[in-house]
């Protein structure tokens, strides 16, 4: 289930799940509390990689881009048990 949940959230965040990703995301999310708390810790994440001028701004100066790969590690990062970390 947590490649499942890592393809939702990040799916839900770029904006790109159908109705029916929709309708699983918000099932898994309202699941448990722990799933809304990872969530929100992912998305903080995502927002702050978004929350420069612009992204491309953000490149340019930095020489950065989001790769999805660490991303993905992040999002396997915080869904692991708090105590593991």
């Amino acid at each position: 289930m947590r490649n499942e949940a890592s393809e939702l959230i990040m799916g839900y965040l770029q904006g790109h799940l159908t109705r029916e990703g929709e309708d699983l995301f918000y099932a898994w999310l309202n699941e448990d509390d722990e799933h809304k708390k990872l969530f929100f810790e992912i998305k903080a994440v995502y927002d702050a990689c978004r929350s420069l001028e612009s992204p491309r701004d953000m490149r340019v100066s930095w020489g950065l881009r989001i790769n999805p790969v660490v991303f993905i590690f992040l999002i396997k990062y915080l869904s692991l048990p708090h105590d593991i970390r």
